[in-house]
């Protein structure tokens, strides 16, 4: 509030504001506080006041030439306007409060969003020369990827042969840890980056420095940089916290750095903070063809984004000639970091801009209708004001000062309520939809604020003030005593009921087709059953867990021990939960299938799960058979990610062959024509693989997308460090959170659990873009629906008062009151049905546009559209029929007396 008022005093001239400025805001605060105590009411009264005293008062501290008097000198008579506006509000409280919350209503809606629009996609990243900073994506055009991830052989070419990089690092998301030693064990999200990350972001630390280049060597990154959260939250903002250790998986890293608040890049896929920085330090060109890296690059002084995309094309094509068979029909792709980082958020914030832009011109509509509405009554005053040499021009501008006094009235109502909903918005809306720690109200909001309520004001205030002044003394007097069933631009009145009618049918269909889409999703079957099903997210400390086998020990006897408890009816683990954000593809080679052509490999999805997984879950096996403990090797793990990797211990002795059980569309397309039990693959550098087994599909990664090739690997021949436990009950499953702490901890007291939830809740994540984008767009609908009814209730019951003498004469001459209830309703389904026409005609070619926010129902979905208009045409002649209906029901007697 105290920001909101200081950006008002900007309307003084300077001096002014030097002069009495301070005086004002303490007096300001005062005041508030006051009101402020006597409750939200007096609130509102408060802020109407101060705003009337405020304009009333700017002009007569301008000269009339003053750029900030524009506003005021605009309008020739300066406060005498603003003065009977004032009269005006005072004269007709109704019609001005409702004008007042109409404004309030739709400026504070379109102010919001516009408030997400700006922190996300118009201010620029924090980052010194943001415009320099861009995203290099590796491309495969033949399989459309646009946005791959860097193979570790691919960085260190690109870091040393490109002409037009300032800097270049990467940087590898490495999954969970556990930081013991700073009170109870606590999961931390951290990345691996090359030394120069932080002078690529052209950021330093607080405290301390950042990473050097000798810390790149693989084996000498024990160091780590904290963000100031974590520093605050486990280090008690100790100042003297470089050269502190703390303990990351059971291994000290020196805390050699604090990176300031606000500072958090990269985010996870889900829109996590990271918690800490640490060195790559990892042989990464030996890992070819191993994609995990994210590469981030600072562009030189004048270099444009062309010509960097020129240079990273030459690279890309001499490192096809260097490595044929890595990097056939690779391409390297850049970005502008800002639009990469916001590119899911773009289409939905752009899409609700629209929506709240419709809504925003149905309330201006209905108050034009007010307006004139008032001004029909006003025409007496304006006839006799014109016969005594009143100007029709300054009578115009007396006019369009009150509408723009009324706006401004509603604006500080709108801006209010912004501040309150833009403090919400981070804590209402998934990160993983919204990735932002504040809205702020800046003064590009209140600007946008602002200059939306001088456009509305004109808007709704121009037409009314034009139509009004047409009026004269003679006009009046003829009309006297008789119907003016002609008057009050009858035109003008429908044209703006047609308007609010196609407006509501666009932002209604919309709001439909968005919820058809979520119910569609909602009852999508992924493939397993989600009902009963308890999930923990575990990642192990490296240092106490560094080989295969102490890792499949570890889940071995947690499954075992989570299986074994009351009202457990199995328990399994697998390294990525399905619909939990992550998945893992990998390059595949078929036993006996020809060489694909360049750009053609097959490549597949893949997951590693213990024995008893399927069961679980419930997943149907189509063939063969699953995993059994039996199957256990000796030589773990299976896959050899790089060809200097080391074969495990055990690889020639006696032991099963390596084996996967695949799903139904792997099989359909890797063997269409035989049966796939028997059947050998290899996977990067792995032994050849054979299948087992034929399970159903199931959708791992998006209830929107289809089915993809994927196989399952056994923990007992793949172990992994990070996996999560699945446990299914017949009864409440967050009823078994604390037996399963516990069941971990009996193993491991210090292991951190990142997360525990129901898989009922994992499938729901999955919903929060469509459900966003379907509550906020779908209210809107409603406040549009409810605003289209007022307005054509407003004007079918305006018609029949002002007609009421001619019906009363109609039925005392006979007239059948169902044919006057008859047509009146039809005159004010006339309107309304142009506008439906052209409400549809308008949809039909705006639905395409946005098909991606109807999440998979196709944009002419019959039903759909069937449906909104039939929603439609009922508000419509519910609103039609009760003043028509009432009409219909006058005594003629009574009105030909008052006559």
């Amino acid at each position: 509030m105290t920001r909101l008022y200081r950006a008002l005093l900007y309307l003084y001239p300077p001096q002014f504001r030097r002069r009495f400025g301070d005086e004002m805001m303490e007096l300001f605060h005062t005041r508030h506080a006051a009101a402020r105590a006597r409750g939200s009411l007096a609130r509102i009264v408060f802020w109407i006041g101060t705003v009337v005293d405020l304009l009333s008062s700017v002009w007569r501290e301008h000269g009339p030439w003053s750029p900030r008097a524009l506003f005021i000198s605009l309008f020739g008579g300066g406060g005498a306007n603003i003065r009977d506006g004032l009269r005006f509000v005072r004269r007709s409280p109704g019609v001005s409060a409702t004008i007042i919350l109409l404004m309030a209503l739709t400026i504070g809606a379109a102010s919001s969003v516009f408030s997400v629009v700006n922190a996300v996609l118009l201010k620029a990243p924090p980052y010194p020369d943001s415009d320099r900073l861009v995203l290099v994506w590796e491309g495969r055009p033949e399989r459309n990827i646009d946005r791959n991830v860097v193979a570790g052989h691919e960085f260190p070419v690109w870091n040393e042969s490109n002409r037009t990089f300032e800097r270049m690092a990467a940087i590898w998301f490495a999954g969970n840890v556990t930081l013991t030693g700073a009170g109870e064990p606590k999961s931390l999200t951290g990345v691996r980056v090359s030394s120069e990350f932080f002078n690529v972001m052209g950021v330093q630390p607080i405290l301390g420095r950042g990473f050097v280049p000798r810390e790149d060597a693989p084996g000498s990154g024990q160091v780590i940089v904290l963000t100031e959260r974590l520093w605050r939250e486990r280090f008690n903002a100790d100042p003297a916290v470089t050269g502190r250790k703390a303990i990351l998986d059971g291994r000290p890293y020196e805390v050699v750095g604090v990176m300031g608040e606000g500072f958090s890049f990269p985010m996870t896929s889900l829109g996590q903070h990271v918690d800490y920085w640490s060195p790559i330090a990892e042989p990464i060109r030996e890992y070819r063809g191993r994609h995990f890296l994210t590469v981030v690059g600072r562009l030189k002084p004048g270099v444009s984004l062309d010509e960097a995309r020129a240079d990273m094309t030459r690279v890309a094509r001499d490192l096809t000639t260097e490595f044929p068979q890595l990097n056939r029909a690779h391409e390297a792709r850049v970005m502008p970091l800002h639009g990469d980082l916001v590119r899911d958020s773009r289409a939905l914030l752009l899409l609700l801009m629209g929506a709240v832009s419709c809504l925003l011109l149905i309330g201006c509509s209905n108050v034009a209708g007010l307006l004139l509405a008032r001004g029909l009554s006003r025409q007496r005053e304006i006839g006799v004001r014109l016969a005594l040499g009143g100007s029709r021009l300054g009578i115009a501008r007396q006019l369009l000062a009150e509408s723009l006094l009324l706006a401004a009235c509603g604006a500080v109502l709108g801006v209010a309520t912004t501040f309150w909903i833009a403090q919400a918005i981070p804590s209402l809306v998934p990160r993983a939809v919204l990735a932002v720690d504040r809205i702020p109200v800046d003064v590009t909001v209140l600007a946008f604020a602002i200059g939306t309520s001088i456009a509305t004001g004109l808007l709704f205030g121009l037409a009314p003030a034009l139509q009004t002044t047409r009026v004269s003394l003679a006009d009046v007097l003829q009309q006297a005593g008789r119907t003016i069933s002609s008057a009050g631009h009858p035109r003008l009145r429908r044209l703006l009921v047609a308007g609010q009618v196609a407006l509501t049918l666009v932002l209604v269909l919309g709001a439909g087709l968005m919820t058809r889409g979520l119910l569609a999703l909602a009852t999508t079957d992924p493939g397993f059953t989600t009902h009963g099903l308890l999930t923990a997210n575990l990642a192990l400390p490296g240092a106490s867990y560094r080989s295969a086998v102490k890792q499949r020990r570890f889940y071995q006897d947690l499954v075992d021990r989570a299986g074994a408890l009351p009202g457990v009816i199995s328990a399994a683990a697998i390294n990525a939960i399905p619909l939990g954000g992550s998945y893992s593809g990998i390059g595949v080679d078929v036993e006996g299938a020809p060489p694909p052509a360049p750009g053609q490999e097959l490549s597949a999805r893949y997951r590693v799960v213990s024995s008893d997984y399927f069961r679980t879950m419930e997943i149907p096996v189509l063939d063969g058979r699953v995993f059994a403990p039996s199957d256990a090797r000796i030589a773990v793990p299976v896959i050899r990610w790089y060809p200097q990797q080391s074969v495990p211990e055990g690889y020639d002795a006696p032991q099963p062959p390596p084996m996967a059980v695949i799903n139904a569309t792997m099989a359909a397309q890797f063997w269409p024509n035989t049966n796939p039990i028997g059947r050998r693959f290899k996977v990067i550098f792995s032994p050849w693989i054979t299948v087992i087994g034929v399970v159903a599909d199931t959708r791992n990664e998006s209830l929107r997308d289809g089915f993809r090739p994927e196989f399952y690997m056994h923990d007992l021949q793949e172990p992994q460090a990070a996996m999560s436990l699945v446990v299914r009950t017949a009864g409440d499953p967050m009823a078994l959170s604390a037996s399963v702490r516990q069941a971990i901890w009996s193993i491991d007291r210090n292991l951190a659990i990142a997360k525990i939830t129901t898989m009922d809740d994992v499938v729901g994540s999955t919903f929060g873009l469509p459900r966003l984008t379907s509550s906020l767009v779908g209210t809107f609908a409603l406040l549009a629906l409810g605003l289209m009814a007022a307005g054509i209730y407003g004007l079918v019951a305006f018609t029949t008062t002002q007609r009421l003498p001619e019906l009363g004469v109609r039925i005392a001459l006979g007239a059948d009151r169902a044919s006057v209830l008859r047509m009146m309703v039809l005159q004010g389904l006339t309107p309304a049905a142009i506008g439906i026409a052209v409400g549809l005609a308008t949809a039909f070619g705006l639905v395409r546009v946005v098909e991606d926010g109807m999440f998979g129902v196709p944009p002419l979905d019959p039903a759909t559209w069937v449906t909104v208009t039939a929603l439609l045409v009922l508000a419509i002649v519910a609103a039609c029929w009760w003043p028509a209906y009432r009409a219909s029901r006058v005594d003629p007697v009574i009105v030909l007396r008052t006559q």
